[in-house]
């Protein structure tokens, strides 16, 4: 693929990643400081938002994924070194996901 193919599919995910972030963080309002069975209580009560952010959550791993793939891509014809770390870190971001 092009750097300008690899640069275009780069952008679309962040947008998505960042709107899927954003979605999260709205959706669920879990109880901070409360107990596991409060917690648990809130989720069992709340069983599609949290079904909704799970989703999210996938999405956001797979946009970590191909954004680590089209960075890499990217930028490894400038120094290849720097382009492996951020690999690295993204795939890291998103087995954290």
């Amino acid at each position: 693929m092009t750097r300008t193919t690899n640069a275009r599919i780069a952008g679309s995910t962040f947008l998505i990643y960042i709107a899927a972030g954003v979605a999260t963080m709205v959706l669920i309002h879990s109880p901070g400081s409360a107990s596991v069975t409060e917690k648990l209580a809130y989720m069992a009560q709340h069983a599609l938002p949290v079904r909704i952010n799970l989703l999210l959550g996938l999405v956001q791993a797979f946009c970590a994924f191909v954004l680590g793939t089209t960075l890499y891509s990217i930028t490894r014809d400038e120094d290849a070194d720097i382009a492996l770390i951020g690999l690295v870190c993204r795939v890291g971001e998103g087995l954290m996901a």
